[in-house]
């Protein structure tokens, strides 16, 4: 064939290849090194797979913690592999400044106060250092728009906190603060106080001056936020300031950020002044030791001691108490004002007495040697008002044991309104507040006895305000609608509607009753607090007043909007709301009320005539904790906590009246029993300079991040789980830091896994000629099943040549089964199983031991043996002789025509090309001959490329969707097509149907191996190198190249033909290094004097038996 007649041909096929317009995308950055570098893997299973190298580069990764959608992590997208290693340097880390929400709906509010400002203190925790740029805070404030003070802005400052044991944010630590005048609009806006652009910058938080706690395996580093809440300023042409926050909770996935603490003008605690003796007087009795300090400390070794004289010991201790911190007045006032004008004040003395008069404490330490012998024993106080004049000595025995004998300290508190009401008459405030305590013993004559004191103080207890910062979850307000309504003496009337919905809101949905007579009553109840109440059980009153924190019921409100028809207000006798008492108790106020409001199961919550107004009201009847506390005693918790309340009306002069109720309501308000944040956001920032992946605790797939200088990173590790989903692997990139960026350069090790595959069928030495049953194991890593991988059943000669094959598909047990047809008797037949390589799959394949096929006819024979071994030795080697010798060089023939036809067919062979047919690309090519091409025909070829093409779109199409073959000049043209490519053999001469058949199954089997390569194909050809070795494994084109004996090759199966051309082979190796196929044949011929054809197959069957191997030069043979 001629030199530019090949050329030709190669050149217009890859011209018409590239004319087809494609678009070719490398996969972010990934290239490939087949050497595998040694990355000292000791921990990885090595085992079965087969290993290549990558790099990686990856840009503008982010990870958004708050938000995972949006993050972009580290990924490979190799479909084909698994990876077992990884080497990543991180570069250009930035940390981005996020805003951290602690609360951004609000559900009630912190009320300012009119006794001052409030501090609030929200505590949020971080994980590193960093620094606060900002706080925003969702306030309202009702103020004067024209006047602006220091003490009506507003301030929001940052502290750490105090290692306490609570984690107590620290009012002495202020980290950096911003003030802000009060904003004009007076309805709720976010404020924000900038510390970035303030004049100290902003705040650092320094992890290791403040308190942290771990919380589940977390480390959190506590810090707070306060707010100063300005006072009330309604006297000033202002009014109340709100700063709203939320209640934790309120769904599922809001657990809170951390709690609050407060300072408040308006908290308030119990403080005590200690009173000590002043001076004593023995009026009876012998006085042993010890004087007015000893009554002092007790258990000092310093004690007063008396014995008696004439059968009785008498003696008086006065104190001097110290004046009241708190109250305005002496105790002389203090008692004035108690009993009121002819003691009328006493009503509101049993509700108040609290607040003037917080609780009395007298402690006494006392021992009697001989308490048998003590007749009686009296102590007494000495009373200034009664009688008015002179006075007169009081007993209060009922306080101490006065006959102990063990000097234990015995305490008796005085906190009912009637003791402290004694108490105050106790006090002679115009001589220094003297107060006089008589102790008087008689004996029974019998002997002598001491009385011994070791200590005796009082204690006067005061209301104060708290100044100190306390825990604290602000007041929330629960608002709750009656469940029922009750009238009583109304009339009936079928217009009447008393529908309860009426009443929940301000909205001029009426609720209208009239009166039957001269009396109306409205009664409602309501259930409440059914969730909490177990929350306030068992909670002193007086603790209750005045202890933080606590669960706690600070006030409640009964709104009521409402008006009567009558318009003169003396035509009514009552227009009161009351509450149900019944036979419930009130604790220490039940004398109280048995005193004021002796058998009334209703008690007055009003004036008589406050809801007597015609024109429509609200009246908000406010309860302080008082009376909080003695609503709760009267819930009926048999009934859902049951509180019942009535409007009662009635006239001397009147009837038929209406009255109108728009709105009735109770609402609570409930203190440090529901955690809550407040509604506020912090800007978080770091500074560029700090930046480093050990700063912002970077993690890789849970491994830290090691620091390589500046903004960079370095990272490596072995992947145990690198399978990929969906053709992607990635990384999980994590940060203490919430938002940051970064770009990736990566090495990766990547592989296949070699399938194991073992026979599961028991091999016998013999099979009868048919159908037989054989099935295998497919495994891959770790021995797991391998389900629907192609598995292909070769049925292999005694020469080792394929004889047949079939394919099936492996189960989800990675169990491949298959019927095979036996169809050829003899020996050494064999299985050969295979896989191609398939996804992350490489080819392997397995071998069965050997066996033998037999028909009828053997079998025959075989029986023919076991009757008359000379008949049947004679018989046998006829048949061997005529039939099995004439078979074998019958099949010989077959063969070796075979051979020399494929070998020829071989030589003809010029070059290889497989195009893809959609796109009009050359996937691979492969030259075969030496000779170059001739481009004088391109055009003639051109032309007649553009002739046939007309002809194949119309009258050829079914054809040439099998293939065809076309003459020109000297050179043959033979395609086969598929369903995507299109494979062209140039051929010197016309080839053989065998060879056609080859091209045939081979385009099939390309198809199959690169299958989803070439469905989405696009662009990339380099995937298709590695189709060399199914181009020798069907054209075995290694025979036109220098090829060499291959060292570790088998020779002792040889026959003697075949050992001879071994050693002719040895000969021209010795004299050029190599030898070519051309070379052995002729002296082959030579020396054997054998049949062309048989010394052809011989060669081939050497090839075939690996005895021959290519060598690395290029050049084919001619």
């Amino acid at each position: 064939m001629n030199n530019k007649n090949k050329s030709y041909i190669i050149m217009i096929i890859f011209f018409l290849s590239i004319l087809v317009p494609f678009v070719y995308k490398t996969n972010q950055g990934v290239t490939s090194n087949s050497n595998t570098e040694d990355f000292n893997l000791s921990d990885f299973n090595r085992e079965n797979k087969v290993f290549e190298n990558i790099t990686h580069i990856q840009k503008g990764c982010f990870v958004n913690n708050k938000n995972p959608s949006l993050n972009e992590f580290p990924q490979l997208y190799l479909p084909n592999h698994h990876l077992s290693y990884a080497k990543m340097n991180f570069d250009n880390i930035t940390a981005i400044n996020y805003t951290k929400d602690i609360e951004t709906e609000f559900s009630d509010s912190v009320k300012s106060s009119k006794n001052g400002s409030i501090y609030i203190y929200q505590k949020f925790y971080v994980r590193m250092s960093q620094y606060i740029n900002n706080v925003s805070i969702l306030i309202q404030d009702i103020n004067n728009r024209t006047l602006f003070t220091e003490e009506n802005s507003w301030e929001v400052a940052i502290v750490n906190c105090l290692n306490d044991g609570k984690g107590t944010p620290n009012p002495n630590a202020t980290l950096g603060k911003v003030q802000k005048p009060h904003p004009i609009k007076i309805y709720p806006i976010w404020l924000t106080f900038n510390f970035k652009s303030s004049k100290n910058g902003p705040v650092y938080l320094n992890i290791t001056e403040t308190n942290y706690t771990t919380s589940n395996g977390i480390i959190k580093y506590w810090f707070a936020f306060r707010v100063k809440i300005p006072p009330d300023d309604s006297y000033n042409g202002g009014g109340p300031k709100y700063l709203y926050f939320n209640r934790d909770g309120v769904d599922e996935s809001d657990e809170g950020e951390g709690e609050i603490f407060c300072q408040s003008p308006d908290f308030i605690f119990d403080n005590y002044t200690i009173n000590h003796v002043f001076s004593t007087t023995e009026e009876e009795g012998t006085l042993l030791e010890g004087n007015q300090s000893s009554f002092v400390e007790h258990n000092d070794g310093d004690q007063y001691i008396i014995s008696n004289e004439s059968n009785k010991v008498k003696f008086i201790t006065q104190f001097n108490l110290k004046d009241l911190r708190n109250y305005d007045g002496t105790y002389q006032d203090l008692y004035n004002e108690a009993y009121g004008l002819f003691g009328l004040g006493l009503i509101d003395w049993w509700f108040n007495h609290y607040k003037k008069l917080f609780k009395i404490e007298i402690s006494l330490a006392l021992n009697v040697s001989n308490p048998e012998n003590i007749e009686d024993c009296t102590l007494y106080a000495w009373n200034y008002k009664e009688p008015i004049i002179f006075g007169s000595w009081q007993n209060i025995s009922h306080f101490f044991n006065l006959k102990n004998n063990n000097s234990e300290l015995m305490t008796y508190e005085i906190r009912e309104p009637d003791e402290k009401f004694d108490f105050l008459q106790w006090i002679d405030s115009t001589d220094n507040n003297k107060l006089r305590f008589m102790f008087e013993y008689f004996g029974n004559g019998t002997s002598s006895f001491n009385v011994t004191v070791d200590k005796l103080t009082i204690e006067i207890g005061e209301i104060e305000q708290l100044n100190e910062i306390q825990k604290h979850d602000p007041m929330i307000e629960e608002l709750i609608f009656p469940t029922s309504l009750l009238m009583e003496n109304d009339t009936i009337n079928e217009e009447s509607d008393y529908t309860l919905n009426k009443l929940y809101e301000n909205d001029n949905d009426y609720l209208i009753a009239q009166a039957k007579s001269n009396n109306l009553t409205s009664e409602f109840t309501f259930n409440v607090l059914p969730e909490y109440n177990d929350y306030f059980n068992d909670i002193n009153f007086y603790d209750w007043l005045v202890k933080y924190p606590y669960p706690y019921l600070p006030k409640a409100e009964i709104r009521i909007s409402s008006n009567v028809s009558i318009t003169n207000q003396d035509n009514l006798t009552h227009a009161v709301l009351e509450f149900y008492k019944g036979n419930m108790s009130t604790g220490i106020f039940e004398e109280a009320f048995d005193t004021f409001f002796p058998n009334q199961t209703w008690i007055p919550l009003s004036e008589n005539k406050t809801y007597a107004h015609s024109n429509e009201e609200m009246i908000i009847t406010e309860l302080d904790p008082s009376f909080t506390w003695i609503f709760l005693q009267l819930l009926n918790e048999s009934a859902d906590n049951l509180f019942r309340m009535r409007l009662r009306y009635n006239s001397d002069t009147i009837e038929g009246y209406n009255i109108t109720i728009d709105e009735i309501s109770f609402h609570l308000y409930l203190q440090n029993l529901i955690s809550s944040d407040i509604t506020s956001k912090i800007g978080f920032g770091v500074d560029k300079n700090d930046i480093t992946p050990q700063y912002l605790g970077m993690q890789n797939n849970g491994k830290l991040v090691v620091n390589d200088g500046g903004n960079k990173g370095y990272w490596e590790d072995n992947i145990f789980n690198g399978v990929f989903e969906s053709g992607n692997y990635q990384f999980n990139v994590t940060s203490i830091w919430p938002f940051f960026a970064f770009d990736v350069n990566g090495t990766y090790e990547i592989y296949k896994i070699k399938p194991e595959i073992q026979f599961l069928t028991i091999f016998n030495p013999e099979y009868m000629a048919g159908t037989q049953f054989f099935t295998v194991n497919v495994t891959g890593d770790n021995g797991t099943a391998i389900s629907n991988l192609k598995i292909y059943f070769q049925v292999m000669d005694s020469s080792n040549f394929m004889v047949d094959q079939f394919s099936t598909i492996t189960d989800e047990n990675g169990i491949a089964s298959i019927y095979l047809d036996l169809k050829n008797v003899g020996t050494d037949f064999s299985i050969r199983v295979q896989c191609a390589e398939d996804d992350v799959y490489t080819i392997s394949e397995t071998y069965s031991s050997r066996f033998r096929v037999v028909n009828g006819l053997t079998m025959f024979l075989d029986g023919l043996l076991l009757l008359s071994p000379a008949f049947i030795i004679i018989l046998v080697g006829i048949s061997i002789y005529i039939v099995v010798r004439y078979r074998k060089l019958e099949r010989l023939r077959q063969e070796w025509e075979r051979d020399t036809e494929l070998f020829q067919d071989l030589l003809n062979l010029s070059y290889i090309m497989i195009i893809h047919k959609d796109v009009g690309v050359s996937i691979y090519s492969k030259q075969i001959s030496s000779e170059k091409l001739d481009t004088d025909l391109i055009g003639g070829f051109l032309h007649a490329i553009s002739s046939f093409k007309s002809e194949f779109k119309t009258s050829r199409k079914e054809q040439l969707s099998k293939g065809f073959e076309m003459n020109y000049y000297d050179f043959n043209i033979i395609i086969s097509d598929g369903q995507y490519i299109r494979v062209a053999l140039i051929s010197e001469n016309s080839l053989s149907e065998a060879f056609k058949e080859k091209q045939n199954l081979f385009t099939q089997e390309f198809e199959t191996r690169f299958h989803r390569e070439l469905k989405l194909f696009d662009g990339d050809i380099t995937q298709f190198k590695r189709a060399d070795g199914l181009i020798e494994e069907f054209f075995d084109i290694s025979l036109l190249y220098p090829l060499k004996l291959n060292e570790n090759a088998n020779y002792s199966n040889l026959d003697s033909i075949e050992k001879d051309l071994v050693k002719i082979a040895e000969e021209l190796i010795l004299e050029n290094g190599h030898f070519y196929v051309s070379n052995l044949l002729n002296f082959g011929i030579m020396v054997k004097a054998e049949p062309r054809n048989k010394i052809i197959s011989k060669i081939m069957s050497l090839k075939a038996q690996g005895i021959f191997s290519s060598t690395n030069l290029s050049a084919p043979s001619s």
